[in-house]
């Protein structure tokens, strides 16, 4: 049998564009994120950790009252201060260019 070596390239750019859906959706699931990457949750949880690791993101603690499930809960994550930071810049200026356009079109109530 022979295995799947992932070059570390490829790697980084897969925990990239999970971060940044953390950053997009959060708090987001693991197996959200995976149909959304169409990756393994697997495959997911792996980017996970490492960046809970680095501290770029943290399980998502819900307030107030949560319709339980049977079985365990599903982890929702977000990001952190760090992990927002250790996106490029290139986000952060679409999200100033969306938020510019939605004043021009809506008005500056629209923000809040």
């Amino acid at each position: 049998m022979s295995s799947v070596t992932v070059p570390p390239e490829q790697d980084t750019t897969t925990r990239e564009r999970v971060l940044q859906l953390v950053v997009e959706q959060g708090p987001v699931s693991a197996a959200e994120l995976a149909r959304e990457l169409d990756l393994t949750p697997a495959a997911v949880r792996r980017h996970i950790a490492v960046l809970e690791d680095h501290r770029q993101i943290v399980v998502h603690e819900p307030g107030g009252p949560v319709n339980r499930r049977r079985g365990r809960p599903a982890r929702h994550y977000v990001a952190t201060d760090a992990g927002r930071a250790g996106l490029s810049d290139a986000y952060s200026d679409l999200a100033t260019h969306a938020l510019d356009y939605l004043v021009q079109v809506a008005g500056p109530e629209s923000i809040d």
